[in-house]
């Protein structure tokens, strides 16, 4: 099985349970990511393999001034490109950036639209982030508290289900497209 985890507001990553060999690019259970060698075989059990990422995580050369490293490259090599936009469709049932291309097209001065208007959904979804429920959520949440004794046993399990995810079961299809299941 397939999981998308959310580390960030821009860092998505793909797991699954397949084999763990050395060279692999894992996650632990305190979201460390790194790269499973001989060495790191304690706590591989709490493990998942990397698949997919919307961050390349792989070195694959150096900048170097006078013999000495000044900067690592990251790009994809064994793990695969993850889009971001892909991951904001198949999470939200929309792709910030797919809606501002239909709107403005994406050459000229409509690209610059585009661009404009992204920028400024993406910081309206910035600024209400910490708004997280719906008008449904609180309407459930009332229906719930009404049913009292049902609600004192599943409180928190109902409260945790309002949270923001951070985890979702997806799949690829046939095209490679992601989709939760």
């Amino acid at each position: 099985m397939n999981k998308l985890l959310k580390l960030s507001e821009s860092h998505y990553i793909v797991v699954d349970d397949s084999e763990i060999k050395e060279g692999d690019w894992v996650i632990n259970g305190n979201n460390k990511i790194f790269q499973y060698t001989k060495e790191s075989i304690s706590g591989i059990n709490y493990c998942k393999k990397i698949t997919h990422s919307t961050e390349p995580l792989e070195v694959v050369d150096f900048i170097c001034n006078s013999g000495e490293v000044q900067e690592e490259i990251l790009d994809y090599k064994e793990i695969k490109s993850l889009s971001l936009s892909e991951v904001e469709e198949a999470i939200n049932g929309y792709s910030v950036e797919k809606m501002a291309e239909k709107n403005f097209g994406t050459f000229g001065i409509g690209k610059e639209r585009a661009l404009c208007w992204e920028a400024g959904f993406k910081a309206h979804q910035e600024l209400v982030k910490d708004k997280l429920f719906t008008v449904e959520d609180m309407r459930e949440a009332f229906e719930a508290g009404t049913k009292c004794e049902d609600w004192i046993d599943d409180k928190e399990e109902y409260i945790q289900s309002l949270l923001p995810k951070t985890e979702w079961d997806v799949e690829f299809d046939e095209q490679g497209k992601l989709r939760l299941i």
